[in-house]
C-alpha cells in the first residue's frame, strides 16, 4: 500500500494493548506525534467492534481447524505474491486478503464499515509490484500480525531508526521468550482461523518473507505445514530491497529522518545474509515432501507450469480445476517486481562478497 490520497496509516488497525506497547517502545523525539495521534483515534474507534467480535465469534473461531497450511517464504521481492495469487485460484484454497489484514482483531465484524471508510482512500495499485490494491487483494500476514503482536518487520518501516533491532527481534526472533513465542503463535493461529472461517474453504496458503527465518517456530505451531521457498538473482534482490525500503518508509514512516543510504546498504546486506543462512540451517527440519523451492525466473516465464510442479511435489490434487482460473488471472493482472535499478560497482562487489553462498546454492552467475 502507499500513503497516496487519504489512506489511513496501517497501525490504525492495532489492538489497544499492541498500540500502547508500540508507543512505549518506539515513541520519542524522532516521531511525528500528529500522525501518532491520528492512529490513536483509529485504534480507539475500533474498540467496540473488537469487543463485539471477541464475544460473538471467539468460540466459533476456536473450532476452525488449520489443516496443512502452505507458507510461501523467501527474501522479499522474490515472487511470493504471484505464488499466492496462483494458489488462491484453487477453489479449495483460501488466503489472507487486505480485508482481513487492516483490522485483524475485528475482520469478521468490520468489513462493511471498512468498505465504506476506505472507499476512495486506497491507491488503485500496490506500491512495489503494481498489482491491484483493494480489500479483496491478497496480502502478506506480517502486516496483521504487527497489529496484534510486537512481532512484525513492518515496525522497521514505521520506525526506521530501530530497523536493525526490529529485524533481530521480529524476524530472527533472537530475544523471544517462551511467552512471546506462545502469544505470537496463538495470534497467528487465530488470524488463519478467521480467514478460513470467512472464506468457507478447507485449506490456506499465505505469504510472509519473515517466515524464512521462523521455520522451526512455525513447525511448532503447525507441525503439518508445507513451505514454498522462492529465490531470485541476488543482484535483483538487493536492488528490489532498496526500492521497497524507500517506497515503504516514504509512505508509512512515523519518524522525521530517513536512514542514510550507506547505512541502508549495510543493513540490507546483513539482513539477507542472516535470513538466508537461517533458512539453509533450518530447512532440514521440514519433513520430506513438504518443501518446494521455486525460482523467480520460472515464475516469470512459466508460472502455471511452475505451480503444477509444486502440486506434484506436494502430491496435491485439484490442479486441473484451478488451471483455467490461473490462466485467466494472469491475463487480468500483468505483474512485475521491483529490482531493475542499476547497482553501482561498489554495490555489486559487496553483494558478490557477502552473498556468495546464495549465488552458489541456487546457481546464479556472479
Amino acid at each position: 500500500m502507499t500513503r497516496a490520497g487519504r489512506a489511513p496509516h496501517p497501525l490504525g488497525g492495532s489492538t489497544l494493548p499492541n498500540w500502547v506497547r508500540t508507543v512505549r517502545r518506539y515513541g520519542g523525539r524522532r516521531v511525528r506525534w500528529g500522525r501518532m495521534a491520528g492512529i490513536t483515534a483509529l485504534v480507539a474507534a475500533a474498540l467496540p467492534f473488537r469487543a463485539y467480535e471477541r464475544v460473538r465469534w471467539r468460540r466459533v473461531v476456536r473450532n476452525v481447524r488449520v489443516r496443512d497450511p502452505i507458507f510461501i517464504i523467501g527474501h522479499w521481492q522474490s515472487g511470493h505474491s504471484l505464488v499466492q495469487l496462483l494458489l488462491a485460484c484453487d477453489p479449495r484454497f483460501s488466503t489472507l486478503r487486505l480485508k482481513h489484514a487492516v483490522q485483524p482483531g475485528a475482520c469478521l465484524t468490520m468489513q462493511p464499515v471498512l468498505r465504506w471508510f476506505l472507499r476512495g482512500k486506497l491507491p488503485q495499485k500496490r506500491l512495489v509490484d503494481k498489482l491491484p490494491n483493494h480489500l479483496e487483494a491478497p496480502q502478506g500476514d506480517d502486516f496483521p500480525l504487527g497489529l496484534l503482536t510486537p512481532v512484525s518487520f513492518y515496525f522497521a518501516w514505521y520506525f526506521p531508526s530501530h530497523a536493525d533491532e526490529v529485524f533481530r527481534e521480529t524476524v530472527m526472533m533472537d530475544r523471544a521468550t517462551t511467552s512471546d513465542l506462545a502469544h505470537w503463535q496463538e495470534q497467528y493461529v487465530q488470524v488463519l482461523q478467521k480467514v478460513l472461517l470467512d472464506s468457507g474453504r478447507e485449506r490456506i496458503a499465505v505469504r510472509n518473507a519473515c517466515n524464512t527465518a521462523r521455520i522451526r517456530h512455525l513447525l511448532t505451531a503447525f507441525p503439518d505445514a508445507r513451505f514454498i521457498y522462492c529465490h531470485r538473482d541476488p543482484y535483483s534482490v538487493f536492488a528490489a530491497a532498496l526500492e521497497r525500503w524507500e517506497a515503504m518508509t516514504r509512505a508509512w514512516s512515523l519518524e522525521r529522518e530517513p536512514l542514510a543510504p550507506d547505512r541502508l546498504d549495510e543493513l540490507t546486506l546483513s539482513w539477507c545474509e542472516q535470513l538466508l543462512q537461517r533458512y539453509l540451517a533450518d530447512r532440514t527440519a521440514i519433513p520430506a515432501g513438504r518443501l518446494a523451492e521455486v525460482a523467480y525466473t520460472s515464475l516469470r516465464e512459466r508460472p502455471v507450469e511452475t505451480i503444477r510442479q509444486v502440486y506434484s511435489d506436494f502430491r496435491l490434487e485439484g490442479f486441473e480445476a484451478a488451471h483455467p482460473i490461473m490462466e485467466a488471472m494472469l491475463k487480468d493482472h500483468p505483474w512485475e517486481l521491483a529490482g531493475a535499478r542499476p547497482l553501482t560497482p561498489a554495490q555489486r562487489t559487496a553483494v558478490r562478497s557477502r552473498w556468495e553462498f546464495a549465488f552458489r546454492e541456487w546457481g546464479y552467475p556472479m
